[in-house]
């Protein structure tokens, strides 16, 4: 019986120390997401042809100058691929009390981009339950 639920083809890159723990804590984060809305999917779409949406996000993050806080920010873009061209640009800013303050670990970029992720998702699985391709 085939799904009738839409692919979404998730692709996220980081620059910032640390950049493989927020890559993998945004992916699990989406992910979650995807697969909790009853209409999306993270399974690949069997057909090239076939509609899906693309997320492809980007984090950022860099200590303060006081070196106390971990800023970062997530800029998110959708895509629908389909017949017809349609997306939205999503972005999110925000920063985190270091946890040792000076000393930048593994655990500030995931709280950060945890965040930033979960309220990015939302929004994104809101947009692409309302727009089927």
């Amino acid at each position: 019986m085939p799904s009738d639920k839409i692919p979404v083809e998730i692709s996220v890159k980081a620059k910032s120390e640390f950049a493989s723990a927020a890559i993998a804590v945004i992916e699990k984060t989406v992910e979650k997401a995807v697969k909790g809305s009853g209409t999306l999917t993270t399974d690949a779409a069997k057909d090239k042809k076939a509609p899906r949406w693309m997320l492809s996000a980007e984090f950022s993050g860099a200590l303060d100058k006081d070196g106390k806080k971990f800023a970062g920010k997530l800029a998110t873009t959708l895509l629908v691929m389909n017949a017809s061209a349609a997306g939205a640009t999503l972005s999110g800013n925000g920063a985190a009390e270091l946890a040792k303050p000076g000393k930048l670990g593994a655990g500030d970029v995931e709280v950060l981009a945890e965040t930033l992720a979960e309220g990015m998702a939302k929004k994104a699985v809101a947009h692409m339950k309302t727009l089927k391709p």
